[in-house]
């Protein structure tokens, strides 16, 4: 029952990075793509390090060095050092460019209460739970080569929408539009590339497909992280590629209209919670006064009434634009040096959750999830968890219960 599996993965992702003060969605596509993609498991308990770790650190890496080349980024936000020992005053271009590398003294986010963890559990672990169970209707884990529900960028899905529910990267029209952006150019990059001859060429229409996917994003005004995931796992989950341009429509859309409403049914049974932020409808149409609860709670799915941010400018995704090609660029380079793309049985970086990992570093650099700490702790808490829920559910015989241990 691989819908167990993965809904104990995602969700204990979800609350270990919480309690360590670490919350990063692509670490919960690494967990979950850990109890979907089978021959990850060979690793063992190495995944941690490679591709979890190591990956996170050569984006971090890479983001640090493309990101300060505009003048209107810093990154990282949070500082290495003591924030006073940074200059402010004027330095050359050069300093200034590396001084960046030091932080821009932005405080990270306070640790959420445990009441707060409890409802991200809970929302978590019933949208993963819900998505496996359905796919368990549509396909069985050893036979890809049907419809799919329950694959790796979801993972990163569940931890904005019931994590960061008030993040604008998670509200509802970024997370089933930009997700369906990423399902339909990851087909388009694989497309394109085929019927050019250079199907073959792997890190070069990966790095395509995840930073045209945060371009179309930017664009649009629909910034999702799991968006690139979504590309990506096209591009490297061989089977994936049978379902053509129907891979947008299930799992793409139909996955993330299914978090979508699961985060609205268990979201905003907390007093303290709101999702969606943005509205539906108009903001003045919703009352302020009280209300019954149940009507409140209803009310919730209106939308709080915050606007979203604006669309960035043309130059902010000729960055992100760069920055991610070169990222994702990297990482398939020297995951051509690790292992073939047949033959995932050794060493591996380019997995879905990088794809994510590349929307949040490169197109929402300032974001606390963003930041180092949040990407290197983070996603190896992911790879972490995911191989620890595979392994405890392994001895305790329900490792076929795949679902509730990705969940």
């Amino acid at each position: 029952m691989v819908w167990t599996t993965a809904a104990l993965a995602v969700s204990l992702t979800i609350v270990v990075q919480e309690r360590t003060g670490s919350v990063h969605p692509p670490g919960g596509a690494t967990a979950l793509c850990f109890v979907t993609v089978l021959p990850l498991r060979t690793l063992g308990w190495l995944y941690m390090i490679c591709p979890a770790l190591l990956g996170a650190c050569v984006l971090v890496a890479i983001g640090m060095l493309t990101n300060n080349l505009s003048v209107a980024r810093a990154y990282p936000q949070t500082s290495w050092v003591s924030h006073e020992t940074q200059g402010k005053d004027a330095s050359p271009p050069v300093r200034a460019y590396f001084g960046k590398f030091l932080g821009a003294g932005v405080e990270p986010p306070p640790r959420p209460p445990l009441t707060h963890t409890a409802f991200s559990f809970l929302g978590s672990f019933a949208g993963i739970a819900t998505l496996g169970i359905i796919h368990t209707q549509l396909v069985e884990i050893h036979d890809p080569r049907h419809w799919v529900l329950l694959v790796a960028p979801f993972g990163a899905m569940a931890v904005l929408v019931f994590s960061a529910c008030k993040a604008p990267l998670a509200q509802p029209r970024n997370a089933i539009l930009g997700n369906t952006i990423g399902g339909m150019v990851g087909w388009f990059a694989v497309t394109a590339m085929g019927m050019l001859g250079l199907g073959n060429m792997v890190w070069t229409t990966a790095a395509l497909a995840v930073s045209l996917t945060i371009v179309v994003q930017e664009r649009t005004g629909s910034v999702h992280p799991p968006g690139g995931a979504t590309a990506l796992c096209f591009v490297t989950v061989l089977p994936l590629r049978t379902l053509g341009w129907l891979y947008m429509i299930c799992p793409a859309l139909l996955g993330a209209c299914v978090l979508v409403a699961i985060g609205m049914l268990t979201n905003n049974l907390s007093v303290a919670r709101a999702y969606p932020q943005t509205s539906w409808v108009s903001h003045e149409t919703q009352g302020k006064d009280a209300s019954p609860p149940v009507r409140a709670y209803f009310g919730k799915f209106l939308g709080a009434g915050v606007e979203p941010p604006p669309r960035p400018p043309l130059t902010h995704t000729a960055f992100s634009f760069l920055g991610s090609f070169a990222g994702i660029a990297t990482l398939g380079i020297i995951h051509t040096q690790l292992v073939e793309i047949h033959d995932p049985r050794h060493w591996v970086l380019l997995v879905a959750p990088f794809g994510a990992m590349a929307v949040l570093v490169f197109s929402a650099c300032k974001a606390p999830l963003a930041q180092p700490r949040n990407a290197i702790l983070g996603n190896t808490i992911g790879g972490m968890v995911g191989w620890f829920a595979v392994t405890a559910m392994g001895m305790l015989g329900l490792g076929n219960m795949v679902w509730t241990t990705a969940a």
